[in-house]
């Protein structure tokens, strides 16, 4: 509205008060006048008595001050009122035409108007300076907001959403601006990550929800896990307004963790369950077993009392001959195809595994023997009628079965249970194989073969009075200036002076969890070795490690208190850790890598390619050598796979400036082919065979330069 009237107003009302103030100066002016003509002689002049001078005195008084009167309502009119008229219309056409660029028009002179107006100019352009701020503030806003890869969505306090940036839309599968019902509960459908129970919406706005991730559910069937941060919006009274939720979409990082979780704990090659995650679950087994009697011994009444377990040990009869005949592939195509029937025959309670090679285990969950021999006759029958049928060629494949009872009468360890079928299934091939034998302690066949396992005392012993020792083999480089490079072996020095390859004794140390005692013998005598050796030996020294020593919380400490205390150059040191224990024990292995490697450590990734998912891991890695798996370069000079995986690996490796080693290089052939590959090193007894590794040791080889 224009303020014109008012202002009209205003100036009517302002002419009336100077009439009337002017008026009463006439009146005044008048009185005194009045008293000069009528009592001169109060003034002194007491000869004014002239009547007619009165008259005309009073008459010209009159006419002089009505002039000075409309002389100063026109003054007034045209000097103030009239300015202040056409400074209000100015301010009402700025204040219409809404452009922040507009300004009244400047006033002469240097009074209040003036000054009016030329602050009224200085407020719009501060204005328009801080509109000017304030929209840059807000793209700049706008933009961030639209340049993140996060949801970011805005809410109040009755749960109303009030904006959602694009990628936001996006994650919901919804354009914002054409919906009719904004409310959280009605845009969001949330359940648990396992899409079992419902999630309220409000877990959107609380930011001290426990519930860190959630599934979010499309209306198109699509469902993302989405973690979220929710921030509340406080007012100048500090009253929350509103909310500000950032979901950040996980579901790739979820299924990458899920994927490699499983692959860890799986056989890449059957899907089955592997040796490490089998060995947990027989652990929890015991250990409930344990607990339960237990509870039973103090006098408590409980029905689980009774609880048994089983654990069978299936070993294949006829695997070899498969492998033999038709090579790796029909094996592996072999067992693929009997680990499916396998888990067609098991309950979804029990835990089957594959061990390595063609040996499985199965856990026999609250089974007792009579029942387990049930399960297992099922098996071996499944085993015994499956044909595997591979280039016109069928095979018949048998498998002995070893069964052993996990039950509170027995107190027996993981190491011994796991013996104790591994000794029933030995004794079920030896007598002939497809069939079944059950572990009993007193049973005569079962105690020659534990006669067998003889060998963990023997490296008891063999820890206790040092009978074991070290030997060296030198690798070749097929590059200029290549470092001088060898690995350590392990050798038991029998009191029978016969010296045992680790083929020997390993597999039983594993088996027994006795691996990290010996990886600490390997590692103090290899360091003090190469201190006695002094300054001038200058050869990188690998060291092989398994994968019980990587998952072994207090090796890492050790292995760092052994260098300390010797004083050796860790960049003499490489330490050879096989891809499935990386895998088996990823996060360890990690911090295990790190740390060493902080210190000048080298590693290299024993084994490589062995494993389906060797490439997938290689990247989150931080080695130094990339040990191509021997079976590869055993056929590489005759089998075009075999080169190409072989070529492979070390384009992959090199790309990633990785040094590639050959190991099981055994003659001429497979000598040339590696380097024309361009393969970094040679390892095999083609370059060097195994000598002791002592003070003495210098590298002998077959022509090493």
């Amino acid at each position: 509205m224009s303020p014109k009237p008012s202002l009209e107003k205003n100036r009517i009302g302002l002419r009336l008060k100077l009439l009337l103030v002017v008026v009463l100066a006439m009146l005044m002016m008048w009185a005194m006048l009045a008293l000069f003509l009528v009592r001169p002689d109060w003034l002194g002049l007491n000869d004014f008595n002239s009547s007619g001078f009165k008259f005309n005195s009073l008459l010209l008084s009159t006419l002089i001050t009505a002039l000075l009167v409309a002389l100063l309502v026109w003054l007034f009119d045209a000097v103030f009122l009239l300015r202040l008229e056409r400074l209000s219309a100015d301010v009402a056409r700025v204040a219409a035409a809404g452009d922040r660029f507009s300004r009244v028009k400047t006033l002469s002179g240097k009074d209040e108007l003036a000054g009016l107006a030329h602050g009224i100019n200085s407020m719009l352009t501060s204005l328009e300076e801080a509109q000017y701020a304030l929209q840059l503030e807000k793209d700049r806003a706008q933009l961030t907001l639209e340049s993140i890869a996060d949801a970011v969505i805005t809410s109040n306090k009755q749960g109303q959403v009030l904006s959602m940036n694009a990628v936001a839309e996006r994650l919901c599968g919804i354009e914002f601006s054409r919906l009719s019902d904004k409310r959280l509960d009605a845009l969001f459908h949330l359940k648990t990550e396992d899409k079992q129970t419902d999630v309220d919406s409000a877990w959107l706005t609380d930011p001290y929800s426990p519930l860190d991730e959630v599934s979010l559910l499309r209306a198109d069937g699509l469902a993302f896990v989405i973690r979220k941060s929710a921030s509340p919006l406080y007012d100048r009274d500090g009253q929350t307004f509103g909310i500000v939720t950032v979901l950040h979409d996980v579901t790739l990082l979820r299924n990458l963790s899920n994927q490699l979780t499983f692959q860890a704990k799986h056989d890449a090659l059957t899907g089955l369950m592997n040796r490490y995650e089998f060995d947990q679950k027989v652990q929890l087994a015991i250990d409930a077993v344990h607990q339960i009697d237990e509870v039973h011994q103090i006098g408590e009444v409980h029905q689980a009392t009774r609880t048994k377990h089983c654990i069978a040990y299936l070993d294949l009869d006829q695997f070899k001959l498969v492998n033999d005949s038709c090579g790796h592939l029909a094996g592996d195509m072999l067992l693929q195809q009997l680990a499916g029937h396998l888990k067609a025959k098991v309950r979804s309670s029990d835990a089957l595994a594959r061990l390595g090679g063609d040996e499985f285990a199965l856990l026999l969950v609250g089974c007792d023997l009579a029942k387990a021999e049930q399960i297992v006759s099922d098996i071996l029958s499944t085993v015994s009628e499956y044909r595997f049928s591979f280039d016109d060629k069928v095979f018949k494949v048998g498998a002995s079965i070893g069964l052993a009872e996990i039950a509170p009468t027995h107190s027996a360890t993981l190491g011994e249970v796991l013996a104790a079928a591994d000794a029933a299934c030995y004794t079920a091939k030896e007598q002939g194989g497809n069939r079944i034998q059950v572990y009993r302690a007193d049973d005569e066949q079962i105690h020659q073969h534990n006669n067998q396992l003889e060998w963990v005392s023997r490296i008891h012993l063999a820890l206790e009075q040092h009978q074991f020792v070290l030997y060296a083999q030198a690798l070749k480089s097929l590059k200029p200036n290549g470092e001088p490079h060898l690995e350590l072996l392990i050798r038991l020095q029998g009191v029978d002076g016969v010296l045992y390859p680790p083929s020997y004794f390993l597999p039983v140390a594993e088996r027994y969890h006795l691996m990290p005692k010996i990886d600490r013998w390997v590692v103090s005598e290899a360091l003090r070795i190469m201190v006695a050796k002094g300054p001038h030996f200058k050869t990188l020294c690998a060291i092989n490690l398994s994968g019980l020593s990587l998952s072994d919380a207090a090796f890492l400490a050790y292995v760092v208190a052994e260098i300390n205390r010797y004083k050796v150059n860790p960049r003499q040191l490489c330490f050879e850790i096989t891809e499935t224990a990386v895998i088996a024990n990823l996060d360890r292995s990690r911090q295990f890598i790190q740390t060493l490697r902080e210190m000048g450590c080298r590693f290299s990734l024993d084994d490589f390619g062995s494993g389906l998912a060797s490439f997938a891991y290689l990247k989150n890695l931080q080695v130094d050598f990339l040990k191509i798996d021997g079976l590869f370069i055993k056929g590489i000079s005759n089998n075009a796979i075999d080169k190409a995986m072989v070529e492979s690996i070390n384009h992959v490796g090199q790309m990633m400036g990785l040094a590639t080693i050959a190991e099981f290089v055994e003659d001429e052939a497979s000598l040339a082919m590696v380097k024309a590959i361009g393969i970094d090193y040679a390892q095999g007894y083609a370059v060097a065979e195994p000598a002791l590794f002592d003070d003495s040791y210098f590298i002998a080889s077959r022509d090493l330069d």
